[in-house]
């Protein structure tokens, strides 16, 4: 398995849907900062709708995103936020305007808040439509269809002066979101463009963590700011502390990618928190105790990932399986983070989004129901969770589940699902290997974002 830019909502070396090579033809729970821009917005790019269409086309993205409507012209902001622990930093973060003659392109429009997947590219950049597969779908299924999209790179990314990313910090992360679009809305004039009071939020992966941090940061403490219209967060880890705490008792429940994910949410928590270990050697093996802290995210990520453990390809080896392969984390710490006062359980235990509070707003959750990365009961477990509450729940592994007029990209899914595996060798064997390397990351996204997408639509 191959480290591209997005591993959690990635892992392999392209999205199975990519638009790349197409059109390249937490600190205080009040810790949010005013969001200010920092100088004028930078503008990047215009995209014909001509050139996104045959870049759809080319891909294979066309048969779900349909003809764009729009031309999408691409600009950068920067932006005052914080940092995991309300240190002052900044972000930045790619808007989307949609432009043209369609009815679709003109006057005030929704806005998209749109989170991006784990990313070990410390120089991710969400304006890079062309280069970038999880800009270009955002591009392609929404800005192209008349949504405004604001995509932020996160604090720690791109040009953020923040030296670590904090990484599943609900906190942090919603106060990122917000403070990118108050930045963004006050940008709005100089970017010619103008919002209507439609506001979604979406994301894929640790964007659908992000996503949904967001969703309950406007409800429970910013609803006389921001109306949310609805939400639609997509395979994300909700129920964290569940995630976190199971591998700990059964090193072989660890998903695909643990070791890759592990230092990351380690040095975010380290860094907000200050309580996770005392000193490195504490949590991590001696292999790697001088090695993982501050690896990630890296300005180069493939040589970053050659460090952590990964004999079989799937990044699974946080945790000792007991079968002499390579592991991050010592037993002795494994063994004591298994209280539930231990400052590693009290860290997922405060950023777990399934307790604490019901949405109140339209909210749609979209997953693959085999995902080795974020396993599916992060999902169900939020809708049981949120019971009550207008939230819906689709499986793209059970046709039942999903919405009305959904068939064609059902049928859609399973096509792409069994060439897939196919290509991978068929049977047991190409089964495990493609749903392992390219299920989370290449086959979902880009059929839950589509949903997304029409749902939003149609409000």
């Amino acid at each position: 398995m191959t480290i591209k830019s997005d591993f959690l909502s990635r892992g392999v070396t392209t999205l199975a849907i990519s638009l790349t090579a197409a059109l390249s033809a937490c600190g205080d729970s009040n810790n949010s900062s005013s969001g200010s821009i920092n100088g004028e917005p930078v503008a990047v790019t215009t995209v014909p709708a001509s050139a996104i269409n045959a870049g759809a086309t080319a891909s294979g993205l066309i048969n779900l995103s349909g003809q764009a409507k729009c031309d999408v012209r691409v600009s950068t902001i920067d932006y005052d936020t914080v940092g995991g622990k309300g240190e002052s930093t900044n972000g930045t973060a790619a808007v989307m305007v949609p432009a043209g003659t369609d009815a679709a392109c003109t006057g005030a429009r929704p806005i998209v808040l749109f989170a991006h997947g784990t990313d070990g590219n410390k120089n991710k950049n969400m304006a890079d439509v062309t280069g970038d597969s999880e800009a270009g779908l955002a591009m392609t299924l929404f800005a192209a269809q008349g949504f405004i999209v604001v995509a932020p790179n996160y604090a720690g990314y791109n040009n953020s002066k923040l030296s670590y990313h904090p990484y599943l910090n609900a906190e942090q992360q919603s106060s990122d979101m917000l403070d990118a679009l108050r930045a963004t809305k006050s940008s709005l004039t100089k970017l010619g463009a103008s919002a209507s009071p439609k506001l979604f939020v979406t994301g894929y992966s640790q964007g659908g963590f992000v996503a949904m941090a967001t969703v309950k940061a406007i409800e429970n403490k910013y609803a006389s700011e921001f109306t949310l219209t609805a939400s639609a967060p997509l395979s994300g880890p909700y129920a964290l502390l569940k995630v976190a705490t199971l591998p700990l008792s059964n090193p072989a429940l660890q998903g695909v990618g643990a070791a890759f994910f592990t230092p990351m949410v380690v040095d975010s928590y380290q860094n907000s928190y200050g309580n996770i270990y005392t000193t490195p050697s504490e949590i991590y093996t001696a292999a790697y105790a001088n090695i993982a802290v501050g690896l990630l995210p890296s300005t180069n990520v493939a040589a970053a990932a050659a460090q952590l453990p990964n004999t079989d390809g799937t990044f699974r080896t946080a945790y000792d399986l007991g079968d002499g392969r390579p592991f991050l984390i010592n037993n002795s710490y494994r063994a004591a983070a298994q209280g539930p006062t231990s400052g590693f359980q009290q860290a997922f235990s405060r950023n777990d989004l399934t307790t604490g509070w019901k949405p109140k707003a339209p909210m749609a959750l979209c997953y693959g129901g085999l995902d080795p990365v974020v396993p599916g009961f992060n999902t169900t477990d939020a809708t049981t969770a949120f019971s009550g509450s207008p939230v819906s729940r689709w499986d793209l592994e059970d046709a039942a589940t999903l919405p009305a007029g959904a068939s064609q990209l059902k049928a859609g899914f399973d096509a792409q699902k069994a060439a897939g595996i196919a290509a991978a060798g068929g049977g047991v064997v190409g089964t495990q290997t493609y749903i392992a390397s390219s299920y989370h990351g290449g086959l979902v996204p880009a059929f839950c974002y589509k949903l997304a997408q029409t749902f939003f639509s149609a409000l």
